[in-house]
């Protein structure tokens, strides 16, 4: 990680404040308060790993629990588990875009 944990948390809080403002309306629409999901991350294709140190970052700072499988540079194939990522479903939901983009970049 080249920024200390501290300002890349607060960065990353940034990023996800002035993308989602006051929030998902659809999520806190139609899923339930106090719902608890746990979902698995997997590659689409084959490539190279980048960004689960941030995600992992963000992920805390939102109160959810990840498990990253591998490490960023890796190689991997189709269907590899990157992760397994467990917490409120509505912060799941309204969060689950910007960690793909992260691990996409």
């Amino acid at each position: 990680m080249f920024l200390p944990k501290k300002i890349l948390q607060k960065k990353l809080q940034e990023f996800l404040e002035e993308d989602l403002g006051r929030g998902d309306v659809t999520t806190y629409s139609t899923i339930p308060t106090n719902v608890v999901v746990e979902a698995e991350v997997r590659a689409k294709e084959a490539g190279v790993i980048a960004g689960l140190e941030e995600a992992s970052i963000l992920a805390e700072s939102l109160g959810l629990r990840m498990e990253t499988m591998i490490a960023d540079g890796t190689e991997v194939n189709p269907k590899t588990l990157l992760l397994k990522i467990a917490g409120d479903a509505r912060t799941l939901l309204s969060w689950s875009g910007h960690f793909l983009i992260f691990c996409q970049e």
